[in-house]
């Protein structure tokens, strides 16, 4: 029995951990940022807030508080998007509104959790992110659709690398731009949705482990997503871990280690990069 618990909650950290790391080498691709990512731009909160609805609303069957997830977070990449382009679209807009949609959204589900406690009995462990309780019920759906979407971004790298040089080069070189912005922002927000379906929301893994993919083997896409994809779960099985083992008996959500290493991280980032090389543009 315990032994059937930590498998399946070992997979979980893998898949998931997997999941956001491909999604935040897609956030930045997208929006040309490499300070961008998955929570930074509010795409995590949105699915939080999606699952939670379609949850109150339709209960857990037949799969709809994934759905709700998934529509959480495309609608919310799409207000970004929409709003930073209204005030002028550059690096520091798209960050800034993605900061403020991500607030709005996480009042949205504390207010939530507060007038409908019933609704997640689990809920400060979703808001912080945790692997326990997982089961493979749970797990198995999410997992299959991220599975598939990750070797559909992989497959997909040639568009990626030519997006990566910009719309007049790539439209020069015969993409449809949008389209294929559309599609791999779809693609993410499938793999953040079907992530917080298994284990809440969870930050700044998108964030923190594509950088560490671009020191190892640089900007290329395929492998850069591959690599990104290895040490995003094994970031996230070792924080999980340690999460459970830094306070025996007791155990805190591995979404709260993340953020330690998170926010730390992205403070260094800031200072390393000198902040305006990536967000004044």
């Amino acid at each position: 029995m315990i032994l059937h618990i930590r498998l399946v909650r070992s997979l979980s950290a893998v898949i998931v951990g997997m999941a956001l790391a491909i999604t935040g080498v897609i956030i930045q691709t997208i929006l040309n940022n490499p300070l961008a990512g998955p929570n930074i731009v509010g795409i995590n909160a949105g699915a939080g807030l999606g699952f939670i609805i379609a949850s109150i609303l339709f209960g857990e069957s037949m799969g709809l508080p994934l759905i709700g997830a998934f529509a959480g977070a495309m609608i919310t990449i799409r207000i970004v998007l929409a709003v930073s382009r209204k005030i002028g679209a550059s690096r520091k807009t798209t960050i800034l509104t993605g900061v403020a949609v991500n607030s709005l959204c996480n009042a949205f589900i504390d207010g939530i959790l507060v007038w409908v406690p019933e609704s997640l009995a689990y809920n400060q462990y979703f808001k912080m992110g945790s692997f326990s309780g997982v089961s493979f019920e749970k797990l198995g759906l999410p997992a299959i659709l991220i599975i598939i979407t990750m070797v559909s971004v992989i497959l997909l790298h040639n568009e990626m690398d030519v997006l990566k040089m910009g719309d007049e080069i790539a439209k020069g070189l015969g993409l449809a731009t949008d389209r294929w912005r559309n599609l791999f922002l779809i693609g993410a927000a499938i793999l953040v949705g079907a992530s917080v379906c298994i284990t809440g929301i969870l930050g700044f893994i998108g964030l923190i482990v594509p950088h560490m993919g671009r020191v190892l083997v640089g900007e290329q896409s395929k492998p850069l997503l591959i690599v990104s994809m290895l040490l995003g779960g094994i970031f996230t099985l070792l924080c999980d871990t340690a999460a459970r083992m830094i306070f025996q008996p007791y155990e805190i959500p591995v979404g709260i280690l993340i953020s330690f290493i998170g926010g730390g991280f992205f403070i260094w980032l800031l200072f390393h990069h000198k902040g305006e090389r990536y967000v004044d543009s």
